[in-house]
């Protein structure tokens, strides 16, 4: 469940009991990826035992939504704006999978990756002066592999960066444009 307090800027989301192993095991790990991206999402607080605070993002939609009423509208996408969405969405990977990954501790049978599990059109929030923001932070969770399949670390990195090229192509494809 998600409150939304706009005069406060502030997103209370209470999770399932599916989630609370990604409030128990994540929560901190998210704080701590928020000071080497300064355009995360904002994680405030815990709430309660089963749910967070988040900051509030004025916004017009999802780019689901947004992308619909442009359809409607037979409004193409400009290439600045292609440029934007495919910017902040590599770098929120090339920023978390790649770089901040190096920052979770590791043990001598260990190796964390950072990973983004839940890409998708609705995860993505369009501000009123078309920016874009990548939401649903719970989606982020560290993934754990033995250190002899530490050399996959940077294959992993690059193959969801390229989930985000493919997701981002399919896009343009159906708004005619090149990407």
């Amino acid at each position: 469940m998600i409150t939304i307090d706009k005069a406060k800027g502030i997103v209370t989301k209470r999770l399932s009991n599916d989630g609370l192993d990604w409030l128990n095991n994540h929560f901190d790990y998210y704080k701590l990826y928020q000071e080497y991206n300064p355009d995360a999402l904002k994680l405030y607080d815990r709430v309660g035992t089963d749910g967070y605070s988040m900051e509030y993002i004025p916004n017009i939609g999802t780019l689901a939504d947004w992308l619909a009423e442009r359809n409607l509208r037979e409004e193409s996408l400009t290439t600045d704006i292609k440029d934007k969405l495919l910017k902040v969405l590599v770098d929120q990977f090339e920023i978390g999978t790649e770089q901040f990954s190096t920052a979770i501790p590791e043990t001598e049978n260990t190796t964390n990756l950072w990973i983004y599990c839940d890409l998708q059109l609705s995860n993505v929030l369009v501000t009123p002066d078309e920016e874009f923001k990548l939401i649903d932070i719970d989606s982020w969770f560290v993934k754990t592999v033995h250190p002899d399949e530490a050399w996959r670390k940077k294959s992993i990195c690059h193959t969801r960066i390229n989930e985000v090229m493919v997701t981002m192509t399919s896009i343009f494809k159906r708004e005619n444009l090149t990407p």
